[in-house]
């Protein structure tokens, strides 16, 4: 479990999903009923993800963020 939260990540992402369901369609942070559940919108497989999360430093060796900000590094 991270520190700082009270369960797990997926879980707490969830809440976060859920609850911006439920806030009133003109305030900030609201999420449409129609869009796809936060853990489904990448487009990956929980499988792909989590095993780009574990080994991120070995397969991606270089910078990442956008062309102009790495440029300003």
């Amino acid at each position: 479990m991270p520190k700082g939260l009270p369960f797990q990540l997926d879980r707490y992402l969830e809440l976060e999903d859920w609850s911006g369901r439920h806030l009133d369609l003109r305030k900030r942070g609201c999420i449409a009923e129609n869009t796809p559940p936060i853990l489904e919108r990448p487009g990956i497989s929980p499988r792909h993800w989590l095993y780009l999360n574990r080994n991120f430093e070995s397969r991606f060796k270089g910078l990442v963020g956008s062309v102009k900000v790495v440029q300003h590094l």
